[in-house]
């Protein structure tokens, strides 16, 4: 109900847990702040990782590597206790988070939008190599 009125139609709950790591590059790329977080759930001990370049980009299994979510979808960081959002720069060692993906419209997901909004148009590869170190 709450996405009714907005392009954004479908929201699910991709992980739970709590940030164990966060990583941000102690340079720009393109003008932005890039960096990630790794959050473990502490019953199944499941990790997932998360890139951002102003904005969260991927969230990726930790283990398998399975891409859960990425842009153009929205990928939002919610507090579970009161669920406000919590943008890249708030992101905190021990913060209990859910992630949740809201699809993205079907006008986002052409080819032509996806060159612009879609992964290519990030530095993915910065980003999968700060979330190793």
């Amino acid at each position: 109900k709450v996405l009714e009125d907005t392009q954004y139609k479908k929201a699910r709950k991709i992980f739970e847990g709590n940030i164990i790591k966060v990583i941000n590059s102690s340079q720009e790329i393109s003008g932005f702040n890039v960096g990630g977080f790794i959050i473990e759930n502490p019953d199944t001990l499941e990790k997932v990782e998360i890139g951002f370049q102003n904005e969260n980009l991927i969230a990726i299994k930790h283990d398998t590597g399975e891409v859960l979510a990425q842009v153009p979808d929205l990928i939002t960081v919610v507090d579970p206790n009161n669920l406000q959002t919590i943008s890249c720069g708030e992101y905190r060692f021990g913060q209990n988070v859910v992630v949740l993906s809201l699809s993205a419209p079907a006008m986002m997901a052409t080819d032509e939008a996806m060159e612009v909004v879609g992964p290519k148009a990030y530095p993915m590869e910065q980003i999968f190599k700060l979330l190793k170190r």
